[in-house]
């Protein structure tokens, strides 16, 4: 490749590993997405605005303003730092443009989800040895200390297992399969295998249940009668499911005191009351634990159980509306969910290589809204990062005219 050509190319480049790098280490994502920016600053005729970013640019205007008018404007500033990862959509919209570079980029992001996963197997093994050695029921061992990959806590694990496979199944599902050959779906099987065991295996409820619903969302637009299959494909998982599995399964309905079923009931009706006293602004950003117990039901009994853990409201719908404002919440959600309708819209006569980042993306949506309503996915930064990254790349990809002559993956 000449020197030039790399030049040209160095904006991608360096883009792509921020989206990548989100999988394994946010440090080097937000290195990588410092040289991205200075990269791009030298070739602004690169820069663009990407569709949605008045809506993403207000939810950041409000969470100043929930800041300011908290009157604790210096604890804020942890939320206000992070608005560095925002960045990531133009980004990422800026300089990655030919449909074909998305495919490699969300394949890329797929492939660093699985390293996770193959990590996380190792873990997994070495957690079930100690319960053992211990002599500890290992569900009691395991479900306050699980796996998590290339990440520090399961939440934000199970996150990426979620959106790899997402990413992954479209890709497999919709794109041009030519030039495929044995190695390719070989990697392509291990990878999903990896993931979904990842996901499994690190008892997310909140992430089982926005997969399922990307799951929904491909096969909807792929094979529409597989969707009768579901609640047999369900029941069978439940009840081949072996331990501790099954227990967590069983759990959404029969919790055990190991389970967080009351402590989440809890923190959403605290957190409706917070709305209800702060609509326009919230409580302030990290202002929730500080506030929390001045919005308990009076009806909950105290003192709260010292494993209750209250930084956030463990749903993005209540946290950000509770923390910042219904409005700040509304430009969050309205943002993905004008992606999705603008995604899925275009997904129905694109080309099948344009049509799989769509889908695939859409999905990624899907799979974070739903799960939103058990845990505040999008405050992580390592997955905040990966979304925005999901989302600016689909939207370049039908930015792009020459999209309809987008080369299949290799």
């Amino acid at each position: 490749m000449s020197t030039a050509l790399q030049r040209e190319r160095l904006p991608f480049s360096l883009a792509c590993g921020a989206a990548v790098a989100g999988f394994v280490s946010i440090a080097a994502s937000h290195l990588l997405l410092g040289a991205a920016i200075l990269s791009l600053a030298r070739r602004r005729d690169l820069l663009r605005p990407p569709p949605g970013w008045i809506l993403l640019g207000l939810f950041c205007v409000l969470t100043v303003a929930s800041a300011a008018v908290s009157g604790h404007f210096a604890e804020a500033l942890p939320q206000i730092k992070k608005f560095y990862v925002f960045l990531l959509l133009p980004v990422v919209y800026s300089a990655v443009r030919k449909p074909a570079d998305v495919q490699r980029m969300f394949v890329w992001m797929a492939a660093a989800a699985t390293a996770s996963a193959a990590w996380s197997m190792v873990q997994y093994v070495f957690k079930l040895r100690a319960a053992e050695e211990a002599g500890v029921p290992f569900y009691q061992a395991y479900v306050a200390d699980r796996i998590t990959g290339f990440m520090s806590h399961w939440m934000t694990f199970s996150g990426h297992m979620m959106i790899g496979l997402a990413l992954l199944a479209g890709i497999v599902l919709f794109a041009s399969p030519a030039g495929w050959g044995r190695r390719e779906w070989l990697a392509c099987s291990a990878g999903g295998a990896l993931m979904a065991a990842g996901l499994v295996l690190g008892l997310t409820r909140s992430m089982w249940a926005g997969a399922g619903a990307a799951a929904l969302y491909l096969v909807w637009n792929w094979r529409k009668r597989l969707i009768l299959a579901a609640p047999l494909a369900a029941a069978g998982a439940f009840l081949a499911a072996p331990e501790p599995l099954a227990t967590r399964i069983r759990s959404f309905w029969q919790p055990s005191p190991l389970d967080s079923n009351d402590h989440r009931t809890i923190l959403r009706r605290t957190g409706v009351r917070m709305i209800e006293a702060n609509p326009w602004f919230g409580v302030g950003p990290m202002r929730v634990r500080e506030t929390f117990l001045d919005y308990l039901p009076p009806d909950v009994p105290r003192p709260l159980p010292v494993s209750y853990w209250y930084d956030h409201l463990h749903n993005i719908y209540i946290h950000f509306a509770a923390e910042r404002g219904i409005p700040a919440m509304l430009a969050l959600v309205g943002f993905l969910a004008a992606g999705l309708v603008r995604m899925a819209a275009r997904a129905r006569d694109a080309p099948a290589d344009v049509r799989a980042v769509l889908h695939a993306a859409s999905a990624c949506i899907v799979g974070v809204l739903v799960a939103g309503w058990g845990e505040v996915n999008l405050g992580d930064s390592e997955v905040l990062g990966v979304v925005l990254s999901v989302i600016a790349g689909a939207l370049s990809a039908i930015s792009d005219p020459a999209g309809a002559a987008s080369a299949p993956v290799r």
